[in-house]
């Protein structure tokens, strides 16, 4: 039995009861074909005919439930088998294109082959995983889940690369070629020359092209490329695989951005959406936890900000440490690297304690007091105790914009943390935006200053 609509019917019906032993009982096989059913005018008709032929043939609806049961499982272990062949072929071809080596023309059929039977995964195995993880009441999976030979909607490992490797299909049908391996291997490594520019700058405007219409091509992008830096990194182990990809891609995106991409300044709605909804599960780089094992998310309150665009959480259950929610999955590690580069110096950066390998959070240290929560207690000139350093903090601050002539582009109180009284750190990435006096007093003002001290503070920064 073929793995198709009948099989895919068969196990959704089957996820849907929770006991095995209860299976057997509510659903009906049909008579001459292969089909499992649990509702319906069919499943009521078959019911009746059960019950009359059953007077003749008895227990002829279980050995038929039987054997349309065995049926789906030997289908599915089929397929299986042949997804995890796909994967295993698909992903060597992957290394050797990265590797620049010659591939014979038995490998590209087989290529071929494993790309066939992965989009056959996608079309019936993906929806049925997704579902199952969903599915809160079922204590443990039905029957054909657990048969020991297969592991199709069990095994996450095999559910991870076969989707990876589904999204860089998708971006070769959505582009009409295949990703340019040996140009990003070239930025990756600093050997990007003049030759490569012209082909570079064909695929960027490929992928504007795309996103000017409309396409939701930027996730489909950076997953595609998060799949092939994996396979790339596999011997490295998993934490530093991680690593390696997350900068890697966010120097080829941050590189391609310079070049004129459009397509990591863009808000991804259906990201932002799923992002609001749901509790997220997901290795974390540059993090405070273990960067091998999962880590636990969950969405608190809201950071109280209009300059927080709705993005800023706090992290349920855990003190001191916020959920900084991407507007897609690129912007983090653009931003990550863009940061390195030419942050804004004025203001200690953001202290992050690990952010997404999918892009979808960064996990943010808010140790210490927000400054616009800062409570100033002096009543004159001179100041004194607590109010002398946060003065001079900003008064620092100042002189560095003034020296560097520069502006942080999203300056605001509310995202400075005041640590130990003795630096200002930021809650957010902060990048130089062209330097703005009217600004730079506006923001003394949001921050709650009295009169005197503001003066203080333009006068001692010679603003």
């Amino acid at each position: 039995m073929a793995f198709d609509g009948v099989v895919s019917g068969n196990l959704w019906n089957l996820m849907l009861v929770p006991e095995d032993s209860r299976a057997e009982k509510e659903l009906v096989p049909g008579l001459w074909s292969d089909r499992l059913y649990a509702g319906g005018t069919t499943y009521y008709l078959l019911l009746f005919t059960y019950a009359l032929v059953e007077k003749y043939h008895p227990g002829l609806r279980a050995k038929r439930y039987r054997h349309v049961h065995q049926k789906t499982l030997d289908a599915i272990k089929g397929l299986d088998e042949r997804t995890r062949n796909a994967v295993r072929v698909y992903e060597q071809v992957q290394k050797m294109v990265w590797d620049e080596q010659r591939i014979s023309s038995e490998t590209w059929k087989q290529m071929r082959q494993a790309t066939a039977d992965l989009i056959e995964w996608k079309r019936w195995i993906y929806p049925l995983y997704k579902f199952r993880q969903r599915i809160k009441h079922i204590k443990r999976p039905p029957s054909p889940l657990l048969h020991p030979d297969q592991e199709i909607l069990s095994s996450s490992s095999l559910y991870e690369d076969a989707k990876g490797l589904v999204r860089v299909i998708r971006y070769e049908e959505m582009m009409g070629k295949p990703l340019p391996l040996k140009q990003v291997r070239k930025i990756i490594e600093g050997n990007s020359g003049e030759d490569d520019k012209p082909k570079l700058m064909r695929w960027i405007q490929k992928l504007n092209q795309l996103h000017a219409e409309g396409k939701r091509i930027q996730p489909v992008f950076h997953a595609a490329l998060i799949a092939v830096l994996r396979v790339a990194y596999a011997d490295y182990g998993t934490a530093i695989a991680h690593r390696k990809t997350f900068n890697h891609l966010g120097l080829l995106e941050f590189q391609l951005a310079q070049w004129g991409c459009s397509l990591f300044d863009s808000v991804d709605a259906k990201q932002r959406k799923r992002s609001l909804l749901q509790t997220f599960q997901g290795h974390c780089v540059y993090s405070a936890y273990d960067e091998s094992a999962v880590c636990e998310i969950a969405l608190g309150e809201k950071l109280s900000s209009a300059k927080t665009e709705e993005r800023i959480y706090r992290h349920e259950g855990v003190q001191d440490e916020l959920v900084w929610l991407a507007m897609n999955t690129s912007e983090l590690g653009v931003k990550w690297f863009k940061q390195t580069l030419c942050g804004a110096k004025a203001i200690n950066p953001v202290h992050v304690n690990g952010i997404d390998v999918h892009g979808r959070f960064a996990l943010i240290n808010s140790r210490g007091l927000r400054l616009c929560r800062y409570h100033w207690i002096s009543v004159g000139l001179p100041l004194t105790g607590d109010d002398l350093a946060v003065a001079n903090m900003l008064v620092h601050m100042l002189k560095t914009m003034i020296a560097e002539k520069y502006t942080p582009k999203n300056l605001s109180s509310e995202l400075l943390v005041i640590e130990d009284f003795k630096t200002l750190r930021a809650l957010d990435f902060m990048f130089k935006d062209p330097f703005d006096r009217e600004k730079i007093v506006s923001f003394l003002r949001e921050c709650g200053l009295p009169d005197f001290i503001e003066r203080f503070i333009l006068s001692e920064s010679k603003l």
